[in-house]
């Protein structure tokens, strides 16, 4: 027969397992608070558009930020474009305007990493550290930690199509340049930088599903 202290202990066993949960998902919910603000905001573009290989381009203000969100259809799974995302070995042959990469720190699905990009043909060098939040295959998003620009946020989300035949990719970016770099010369970069980044890694899982068939 259960005793009055071991119901009482039962209970307060259930009720810690429930908090624990409870902080578990809002610390989730909060790791990919910007991509799941999008998503509320986003204005609808047709999987046709996208499927008809365009690259769709889009400013949309999440919270009281703006950011640039480019869009496209890779013929490929999920999985598949996310092993281009994070291996950081291979991203300096995969994405042209990045030079270097480095991961400084990783606990769990939390990661540290460094990046040195290049913009305007390679005239202009921006170095900086980024706290990323991994949830495989699916989502990435990132905020800035050290280094250039005042801020730097955004997420890439993978979104399964057709059972995973396809993947319904997006790519957001919010850049504060603070006083040296003018919104004006931000939004000229993203606004051309991004869909060359899309582009590269359609280019590199195109290329690695021929490699593949070929065998």
């Amino acid at each position: 027969m259960e005793t009055p202290e071991k119901r009482s202990s039962r209970k307060l066993a259930m009720i810690a397992l429930s908090m624990a949960a409870f902080i578990s998902l809002a610390a989730a919910q909060e790791s990919f608070a910007i991509s799941t603000d999008y998503k509320k905001v986003a204005a609808v573009t047709r999987d046709a558009q996208l499927s008809g290989g365009q690259i769709v381009q889009e400013k949309v203000k999440i919270g009281d930020r703006e950011f640039h969100v480019t869009r496209a259809m890779i013929n490929s799974s999920p999985e598949h474009v996310w092993s281009y995302l994070t291996d950081y070995d291979k991203a300096p042959s995969v994405f042209s305007n990045l030079k270097k990469i480095r991961l400084l720190d990783q606990k769990d699905n939390r990661k540290k990493v460094e990046f040195e990009v290049v913009s305007l043909g390679g005239l202009v060098k921006y170095d900086y550290v980024l706290h990323v939040v991994e949830s495989e295959p699916h989502q990435m998003e990132w905020s800035r930690a050290s280094g250039a620009f005042k801020a730097n946020d955004g997420f890439w989300s993978l979104e399964p199509v057709e059972g995973g035949k396809y993947t319904r990719v997006t790519y957001a970016k919010h850049i504060d340049g603070g006083l040296f770099v003018p919104r004006m010369i931000v939004d000229k970069q993203l606004k051309s930088t991004m869909p060359n980044v899309i582009a590269n890694l359609r280019s590199a899982v195109a290329s690695d599903r021929k490699r593949i068939a070929q065998k």
